[in-house]
């Protein structure tokens, strides 16, 4: 089932977040001197406070993910999204149909030109799913990450 984001959901799926989704996540945060625990609510609230629309997919009664399209740039809308490690199966597939759709549609109904995802070069599951939504690779960004991880640059655009 997906529904509107909560600041709950965040904090839930932020604390039990997927290794590899943290890891992606904190290659581009200041993180020295914090405690996980403290990282992953930082997260949360980021996500909660991001504009634009967020969403969580439960999976029976637990949020097993979140996303979303932030609005942080004129016209231009960031996707985002991270998951627990039950997200998987049923929840993972409702999750793509939801997001592919949205792809398609958000250039059509709203005033962006423009959706971009980034994603670090040790993510390929990502790399597919994004691809699977809709987007495209675009670009390599070399050493982007504070450990000098490359990022990948995602995108959809509005046709002319």
């Amino acid at each position: 089932m997906i529904v509107e984001m909560t600041e709950q959901d965040a904090l839930y799926v932020s604390r039990n977040i997927r290794d590899i989704d943290y890891r992606e996540l904190t290659a581009n945060r200041f993180t020295e001197g914090k405690n996980k625990l403290e990282i992953c609510e930082e997260i949360a609230l980021d996500a909660s406070a991001n504009p634009g629309i967020a969403w969580t997919c439960y999976l029976k009664d637990e949020p097993v993910g979140i996303g979303g399209i932030a609005t942080l740039l004129p016209k231009v809308g960031t996707a985002w999204f991270f998951g627990t490690d039950k997200l998987r199966n049923r929840a993972w597939a409702e999750l793509t149909r939801h997001c592919r759709k949205l792809m398609h549609n958000i250039l059509k109904i709203s005033d962006l030109h423009r959706v971009e995802a980034l994603s670090v070069d040790f993510h390929k599951e990502s790399h597919f799913w994004l691809e699977k939504i809709g987007l495209k690779k675009e670009s390599t960004l070399i050493k982007r990450g504070k450990n000098g991880e490359n990022f990948h640059i995602f995108s959809i655009v509005k046709e002319s």
